[in-house]
């Protein structure tokens, strides 16, 4: 039982720590479209509005 119990546990960590990834690099894109549009730069926004798209 004791197997069954840390491999739940793992796979929890590995959850919320690969969710928490996605997390921060969604914000990063959103802040670099903020400076992008703020610099007026078409090509960096869409490359961001790119990095994006595959996120959702």
């Amino acid at each position: 039982m004791s197997a069954y119990g840390s491999a739940i546990k793992l796979a929890l960590a590995t959850y919320l720590s690969l969710t928490m990834c996605i997390y921060s690099l969604t914000a990063c894109l959103e802040r670099l479209s903020l400076i992008d549009i703020l610099m007026n730069s078409p090509e960096a926004l869409s490359l961001s509005r790119g990095f994006s798209l595959l996120l959702e």
